[in-house]
């Protein structure tokens, strides 16, 4: 038994040994293939709470590794951790893209794009595009990824097919250290067309779960600026009468426009605004209304407005508003990029409405201010 242990012992150790030589030998070579970089964002910040003042802050840190010098496979990977009170590790992305003659495929966890618009799209079915958001105070409002395995055949010079499996339903848990085995009937498998007519882009495509299917349509054009539209509903399996029922609970129309103007000593105004129109949703204001919750009001409004000066500075002010209810919130922040990597940042954020309302003053959060810093290396 003795013997055993240490031939075991003996053989672990070789093993490692052989596993630190390899790694020391490849390291340099496979780190001039790749781009490291570290993001670190600071923040503090006062909001308020009932009829009290509350303090917060967060540090969130995020290594990207990605991979370079070939171009038909690239390899990316993302770390996050978000320090507060407590301590929460992500990864947020992490995936292989490789290209062939004829399609594209990308495996691993991700984020796909489909229809448009910057906060309300309809027609981003996978990560349910056209909900609420509880904070606008982001540089991409829509972060959310998944694990996916998607194939993208070019079709033409604009248009595309492109289909998608994610394996694990819409909010579980990420897979276990384990190998996970999913019945392929609790899967999520979509699929879309994307070409051009006249100068408009076209879309179409859908989502299928266990016992429902999502489709939706999108189009985008420009006409003094660039407008965009998208429709969607989820159709469960069924009788007709519940098919109608579930068409007017979910037919969810999403709109909007983006316009950039050039102004003097190369400045740059974006303007743009989105909406949300739900039908069949309630076009009367309900007293149960939950802070920051969506009843699935009828209509939505998001204007945005922002300013860089040059490449430095930026300054923009955001807002999202039910028009049933007239509540509504107001963001504004600014950025400066004082060093290179390193930014400023100064964001506050005002509600207002009605008690009832979704937002309001007396509603937590009714008014709140943060600053902080960022750097990137």
């Amino acid at each position: 038994m003795v013997m055993e242990l240490k031939v075991l012992r003996s053989k672990r150790f070789s093993v490692l040994f052989t596993f630190l030589i390899l790694m020391i030998y490849f390291i340099p070579s496979v780190h001039a293939k790749t781009i490291t970089t570290v993001k670190i964002t600071a923040m503090a910040g006062v909001t308020k709470i009932d009829d009290d003042i509350g303090i917060s802050g967060i540090v969130q840190s995020s290594l990207i590794v990605k991979s370079s010098g070939n171009k038909n496979v690239r390899g990316y990977l993302e770390l996050a951790a978000y320090v507060t009170d407590t301590v929460k590790f992500d990864i947020p992305r992490l995936y292989i893209k490789a290209r062939f003659p004829g399609f594209r495929i990308t495996a691993g966890k991700n984020r796909v794009s489909w229809g448009e618009g910057f906060l309300f799209n309809a027609g981003d079915i996978i990560f349910e595009g056209a909900g609420l958001l509880r904070s606008l105070s982001y540089d991409v409002l829509r972060t959310e990824t998944d694990w996916l395995a998607d194939i993208y055949i070019p079709l033409g010079l604009f248009s595309f097919a492109e289909g998608i499996v994610l394996p694990f339903p819409a909010g579980s848990a990420a897979p276990s250290s384990s190998f996970t085995v999913v019945h392929w009937n609790n899967a999520r498998y979509g699929g879309r067309i994307v070409t051009q007519l006249a100068g408009i882009k076209l879309e179409a495509g859908g989502l299928y779960t266990k016992n429902t299917v999502t489709p939706y349509i999108s189009f985008q054009g420009h006409l003094f600026a660039d407008i965009y539209s998208d429709c969607s509903v989820i159709l469960p399996e069924g009788a007709v009468t519940a098919i109608v029922d579930a068409v007017k609970d979910s037919l969810t129309i999403t709109a909007g426009f983006m316009r950039q103007i050039s102004v003097q000593a190369g400045g740059i105004v974006t303007v743009r605004m989105e909406t949300r129109v739900m039908p069949y949703g309630l076009w009367t204001q309900t007293e149960t209304a939950s802070a920051g919750s969506d009843p699935g009001y009828g209509i939505f409004l998001y204007p945005e407005l922002s300013y860089a000066p040059d490449t430095a500075l930026n300054f923009s002010v955001r807002s999202l508003i039910s028009l049933i209810d007239l509540s509504g919130i107001v963001f504004a922040g600014t950025g400066w990029n004082v060093y290179q990597g390193l930014d400023i940042m100064v964001q506050a954020g005002l509600q207002f409405g009605e008690s009832g309302g979704i937002w309001g003053w007396n509603r937590n959060g009714g008014i709140s201010c943060s600053a902080g810093f960022r750097y990137r290396y």
